[in-house]
């Protein structure tokens, strides 16, 4: 059999690395890797694979089933690396979740199983690993981070928390989502005190002339105040540039 057909990476088509790399998550095929890398010499350790690899193959009909959520697995180290550095990006905290609620679904696929975790230490280690803990941790995560509006934010989207979590932060979205109307109305106003004041010309448009004004400049002095040459500075005011086009 030509060991290319298990797939791999060209270079690595005629490796016994090809051949064994079955795994389903990047952090199995880390862990192989590094099994690789590294030979172990421990006999114990190397009987308590074999008598695992032997029991999974008596058990043919568990592999699929335990297999198929392996691929939600993320690498937890990174994961907790990045939770303590700080600056997380919204796939951080889906992959924290998607690992958690995956490793309480293995959980509970083994107790189903009814494997003998006095037989597969690896089944009673993850077991053990896996506690209500990580369920508390996916369900917080799901309750608090409204993903589907974190993806609509754009390319590089803000991450975005669910109404309902904190009610300082519901008042504070619900004034955001009025500042587009309040800034129109204030650039509006600006334009006809800036036009009445002389200090720019009337620009076509009638009502949405104020949406060209991209910025805006207003100095605490009165209107009749304003009426000085581009030019001239005023008491705690210094002139930076002119443009006779606005």
């Amino acid at each position: 059999m030509h060991p290319s057909i298990h797939g791999g990476r060209k270079r690595e088509g005629f490796s016994v690395w090809a051949m064994m790399n079955q795994t389903r998550s990047k952090p199995g095929e880390h862990k192989l890797r590094s099994w690789f890398a590294r030979p172990i010499q421990d006999v114990a350790t190397l009987t308590e694979r074999l008598d695992t690899v032997d029991y999974f193959f008596s058990r043919a009909d568990l592999v699929p089933i335990l297999q198929a959520p392996l691929s939600k697995c993320k690498d937890v180290s990174k994961l907790s690396a990045s939770f303590e550095r700080g600056g997380l990006l919204l796939s951080d905290f889906h992959h924290a979740m998607s690992t958690a609620g995956t490793a309480v679904k293995l959980r509970d696929l083994l107790v189903q199983a009814e494997i003998p975790l006095d037989q597969v230490p690896v089944a009673a280690r993850l077991h053990a690993a896996c506690s209500a803990e990580l369920a508390d941790i996916a369900n917080m995560i799901c309750q608090v981070i409204d993903f589907d509006a974190s993806k609509r934010a754009g390319v590089k989207p803000d991450i975005c928390v669910l109404d309902g979590v904190s009610s300082d932060l519901d008042d504070l979205r619900g004034e955001y989502a009025t500042m587009e109307a309040i800034l129109t109305r204030v650039a509006r106003d600006e334009y006809a005190r800036l036009v009445d004041c002389g200090m720019m010309a009337e620009i076509g448009g009638g009502a949405h002339a104020a949406e060209k004004l991209f910025i805006i400049y207003a100095s605490q002095a009165t209107c009749e105040d304003t009426r000085v040459h581009s030019g001239a500075e005023q008491d705690g005011m210094q002139f930076i540039h002119s443009h006779s086009r606005i």
